[in-house]
């Protein structure tokens, strides 16, 4: 393996090496009719208080009463329609309805901490061992794979 090859892993797989995982916190407001989400998130947008319009209109139990406050969360800390709005959004932001099993959410972030990434250098074994391991699967699954084509098996179907 070349430092090249463990470079390009490195660079493409940069969220497995962070120092620790990136957040958000945020705070939502969920509503099961279409028609009211929207009517509540063009009051969000307009700037009303959105702990406020939590409070009145979410219809989740568990958040409504602390102002829709989802907390602090990692990416997998949320639905994953949830999550994937969230981290694309900036502090201060208020997304448009994010569609979801449970209904649509409207969801403010007020803070996001994105981790710096270990040094190439911190990490460059555990990646030569990674790679490493998926080379030798690839070509223990092309032995295999050269055992059965030069197989020679014959099958008698009549003592099947």
């Amino acid at each position: 393996m070349t430092d090249e090859e463990l470079k390009q892993y490195y660079n493409q797989h940069q969220s497995d090496y962070k120092t620790q995982p990136d957040t958000v916190t945020a705070s939502h407001i969920l509503i099961k009719d279409k028609t009211k989400a929207d009517d509540v998130q063009k009051k969000a947008k307009a700037g009303q208080d959105f702990a406020a319009l939590a409070k009145k209109y979410s219809e989740d139990e568990d958040t409504k009463k602390d102002g829709g406050s989802l907390g602090e969360f990692a990416f997998n800390g949320q639905p994953q329609e949830v999550s994937i709005a969230a981290f694309a959004m900036k502090p201060g932001d208020i997304s448009g309805l994010v569609k979801a099993d449970d209904g649509y959410h409207i969801i403010k972030v007020t803070d996001k901490k994105v981790n710096p990434v270990k040094p190439f250098a911190d990490v460059k074994s555990e990646i030569s061992e990674t790679v490493l391991a998926g080379k030798k699967d690839e070509k223990f699954s092309q032995l295999v794979d050269k055992w059965k084509s030069d197989a020679k098996i014959k099958k008698y179907t009549e003592n099947m």
